[in-house]
């Protein structure tokens, strides 16, 4: 076999390689994200029948009682995933998600009984003030 065709035969093999790969990794990672979202819309379902629930037999606070906690849920997800996004490519609707959800809880305070949730809610709020906890 001359130089030109082993040569030809090794970069068809790493075209194929490639190729082969790309397609590999792309089916993995949309099975994930699939799964990913599909599980997070399966628990927003459920919970939303729940508070529905709730709502239609007249009991508003355990109702209310279960939004206050899927705020909290949110505000300490964002508190956790937005310190590691750099500022400049944050997306602004996140900050005003938080800053409503602040200015929500300035009007209708809310203690939570776990001081680690409060710590974490307490730092997406400090997102607000342009700081991070790094």
């Amino acid at each position: 076999m001359s130089k030109t065709h082993a040569f030809l035969l090794a970069l068809a093999a790493l075209v194929i390689g490639a190729v082969g790969g790309g397609w590999a990794v792309s089916k993995f990672w949309g099975r994930f994200t699939s799964n990913l979202s599909t599980g997070s819309m399966a628990a927003e379902a459920s919970t939303t029948v729940g508070i529905l629930k709730r709502l239609r037999a007249g009991d508003s606070t355990n109702a209310v009682e279960l939004l206050e906690i899927k705020l909290d849920g949110a505000l300490v997800g964002l508190g956790a995933f937005l310190p590691e996004i750099p500022e400049a490519r944050r997306d602004p609707l996140h900050i005003k998600v938080i800053r409503t959800a602040r200015d929500y809880r300035a009007q209708f305070p809310r203690t939570n009984d776990s001081p680690e949730i409060a710590e974490a809610i307490a730092q997406a709020f400090i997102l607000l003030d342009g700081k991070t906890r790094r």
